[in-house]
C-alpha cells in the first residue's frame, strides 16, 4: 500500500532528522560550555575552521531534510510523531482506514491525539532559524 509505505518512509526520514538535530545540538550552539569554550579559542586553527564547517553543513543539511519530507511526505507535520505513525499503521492494517484523511479522523475521533503543536516544526524553528 501506498499510505503504508509513506508511514515508514516518514519514520526513517524523521529518525534521520533527530540524529541530525542530536548532533547539532552536540556540538552545536547548546554544547556544553566546555567544548564551545575549546573552540572558541580554536577558531583560528585548522580543527577550530572544520569544526566551524562540519556545524555549518549539519545545520544546512538538517534544513534540506526537513524541507524534503515537507514536499515528500503525504503526512501533514503535525502528525509527524512515532505514536501517531504506529496509530495510522494499525488502522490500515487491521482495514479500520483506507486512507490518510479516515486515519486522521481515527486518530482524532478517538481523542489519543495530545495537544503538541507539531513538534517538528517547532524544534525546525528553535535550532535552524534562530
Amino acid at each position: 500500500m501506498i499510505l503504508l509505505d509513506n508511514i515508514q518512509f516518514t519514520r526513517q526520514k524523521l529518525n534521520a532528522l533527530f540524529n541530525l538535530g542530536t548532533r547539532y545540538k552536540r556540538f552545536g550552539p547548546e554544547a556544553p560550555p566546555l567544548i564551545r569554550w575549546i573552540f572558541y579559542f580554536l577558531r583560528p586553527t585548522l580543527l577550530g575552521k572544520k569544526w566551524e564547517k562540519v556545524h555549518s553543513e549539519t545545520m544546512h543539511q538538517f534544513q534540506r531534510e526537513f524541507l524534503n519530507l515537507q514536499r515528500s511526505s503525504l503526512i501533514p507535520p503535525s502528525y509527524w510523531d512515532s505514536e501517531v505513525l504506529t496509530r495510522f499503521e494499525e488502522y490500515l492494517l487491521s482495514n479500520r482506514a483506507w486512507t490518510l484523511d479516515q486515519c486522521i479522523k481515527l486518530y482524532e475521533s478517538e481523542g489519543q491525539r495530545e495537544r503538541k503543536p507539531e513538534a517538528w516544526e517547532q524544534f525546525y524553528l528553535k535550532r535552524v532559524k534562530a
